[in-house]
């Protein structure tokens, strides 16, 4: 059985590891609404946290079934951790949205 996500890290805790950019933000309560990245593409950071955690949420209770073993395979294959999380990210983005 894997790890419930009541014992998950906390927003704030995943984002000081996978977004040590947006810690401070973070920590003094100033999180923009906004933030554009170098291919001038705007992102809400409160949002891509929020995937961050559904995201850690799968994997430990491999919820759908078999999203951990994808991860492994991705992360196995040489993509980094961070950049997994944005690969199920983006699978569960479609999943919700049809984008």
């Amino acid at each position: 059985m894997g790890v419930r996500f009541s014992a998950l890290l906390s927003w704030r805790s995943i984002a000081v590891r996978d977004h040590p950019d947006l810690r401070r933000a973070l920590e003094s309560g100033s999180l923009p609404e906004e933030l554009t990245d170098e291919q001038g593409n705007a992102w809400n950071p409160r949002v891509h946290l929020t995937m961050h955690a559904i995201v850690e949420r799968q994997i430990a209770n491999d919820e759908p079934q078999g999203v951990n073993a994808i991860a492994q395979q991705l992360a196995n294959a040489g993509v980094s951790r961070h950049e997994v999380r944005h690969i199920i990210g983006q699978a569960v983005s479609t999943q919700m949205c049809g984008t």
